[in-house]
């Protein structure tokens, strides 16, 4: 019994030790593709992995000077059946690394499912001592290959063959264990705890085998996605340009029709009441919506602080509920309806500040708007809760909502979020840019200061070659 058990715990060590020996391989064959094909700078950056890989000639990290050496791979032909029903030869590149993988897989297999090797008995019980005796001796020849051949060191290469000299020991002292037991037990074949049919150890093969397969075509459909992706980094590089270029987001956003959209007495976005003159932003937006919660959070961090408090801000609802949004097609955000009733109910009673400290504790619940009690978020800011409760039934608030609603609908709002400053759409590409609020902001105030400038001179202070603010941005009716 304690044989058998010592066995159990040395052939689940080996499992563990395939497994290490399988993921550091698939690491190696990762890095022997190349670096994913990305426009970002490393900025000296470098995984755990790829710090652990020692020195190589050039400077190059130690894994990717073995890994690009002539004896990283192993190519041959392969015969394949065409369309036409000829055979044509396909020339295969087999990385090493990918057979260490294989190999760990294959043996991690066997030791979880088939068990140990065994000295008596048919062929097919030498399986795993025979393919350990052939990885050991592939070590030997890779280590010598790396320290009289390369000028690298793979410190990663090293801990395979470590591993696989570990697998080799544990192997013989699992055969050696086998043959100690039967000889001193004297105990006939067909009683050993562990025999192995013939057809059980096919089986055992055959799943390795797809296993190993089903790992040859993963890595032949990411090659391919790399390279689909390599294909399209100048694209990626011309967007990039793009989010980046100020006059270019400007232009998108004044080639956008300007409307005339009403706004509430009162309207500013929680801080003090602006005037008329100043920018003004509307957005549309719903209560269980995330990319609202996150345009709200972002807004308030990175995007409105360039305006420096010369702003007006309109929250104005389009909740994706067809409980109060007959445009809405399917039921989107079951709740929406609910939270806008009752940020309009805390305005009734509390006024704007109310209403925007309810505003952010409806998108802090976004994700969870369903399991909110409206009462207690009544009490959080100060407001009376069975008031609240009340005013969010009443026929006022909801037709506060239904208005925004109509609103939206005849700014053509399909969808959540939407804002509009100065009556223009804000493109999504300039949406959440820090590089567009910050222009657009500066831009208006330019175009501000020059309408001042122009009505002084209609009052008789005429300048030579002045521009009114019509004649510098369009204004569609």
């Amino acid at each position: 019994m304690q044989n058998q058990r010592t066995s159990t715990v040395l052939r689940l060590g080996m499992v563990v030790l395939c497994a290490c020996g399988a993921w550091i391989s698939g690491e190696l064959l990762r890095e022997h593709a190349g670096p994913w094909p990305s426009l970002e700078p490393a900025q000296g950056r470098q995984s755990l992995f790829a710090r652990l890989c020692g020195t190589g000639a050039n400077g190059k990290p130690g894994c990717a000077a073995v890994l690009e050496s002539n004896f990283s791979a192993v190519d041959f032909d392969v015969p394949v059946l065409t369309r036409e029903l000829t055979i044509r030869r396909v020339r295969v590149v087999m990385p090493v690394a990918f057979i260490g993988l294989s190999y760990f897989v294959f043996l991690g297999v066997w030791y979880a499912l088939a068990g140990s090797p065994q000295s008596w008995g048919r062929w097919w019980r030498y399986v795993p001592l025979i393919v350990v005796l052939g990885g050991a001796l592939s070590s030997v020849a890779f280590l010598w290959v790396m320290i009289f051949k390369l000028e690298s060191r793979c410190l990663w290469c090293v801990v395979t063959h470590v591993i696989n000299g570990l697998l080799l020991m544990g192997t013989l002292r699992l055969w050696l264990r086998k043959t100690s037991t039967t000889v001193s037990v004297g105990v006939a074949r067909t009683h050993m705890p562990t025999a192995l049919t013939r057809w059980a150890a096919f089986r055992v093969v055959g799943f390795a085998t797809l296993v190993i397969l089903g790992l040859w075509v993963y890595r032949g459909a990411k090659l391919d996605v790399r390279q689909e992706a390599a294909k399209l980094l100048p694209y990626k590089q011309f967007v990039v340009e793009r989010l980046s270029d100020p006059d270019f987001l400007l232009r998108e956003y004044f080639a956008e029709p300007q409307r005339a959209i009403s706004l509430r007495d009162g309207d500013s976005g929680g801080g003090s009441v602006a005037s008329a003159r100043e920018p003004t932003v509307v957005i549309f937006g719903d209560f269980q919506c995330t990319h609202c919660a996150c345009f709200a959070s972002q807004w308030e961090s990175d995007l409105r602080p360039h305006w420096n408090g010369n702003l007006r801000v309109s929250f104005r609802h389009f909740p994706l509920d067809q409980a109060c949004n007959n445009t809405v097609k399917g039921q989107i955000h079951a709740q929406a309806c609910e939270a806008s009733y009752a940020s309009e109910a805390a305005r009734l009673q509390g006024g704007e500040a109310a209403f925007w400290q309810m505003h952010d504790l409806l998108f802090a619940r976004s994700r969870r708007l369903g399991e909110t009690r409206y009462a207690d978020l009544a009490g959080k800011i100060g407001l009376d809760a069975e008031l609240l409760l009340a005013d969010m039934r009443s026929e006022t608030i909801r037709q506060a909502v239904a208005s925004d609603i109509g609103l939206a609908a005849d700014l053509g709002v399909t969808g959540t979020p939407k804002v509009f400053l100065n009556g223009r759409l804000v493109p999504k590409i300039c949406l959440y840019n820090p590089i567009f609020w910050e222009a657009v902001s500066s831009e208006l105030q330019r175009l501000a200061t020059l309408a001042e400038g122009s009505e002084r001179d209609e009052r008789g202070l005429d300048v030579p070659g002045s521009r009114s603010m019509a004649s510098i941005v369009r204004i569609d009716p």
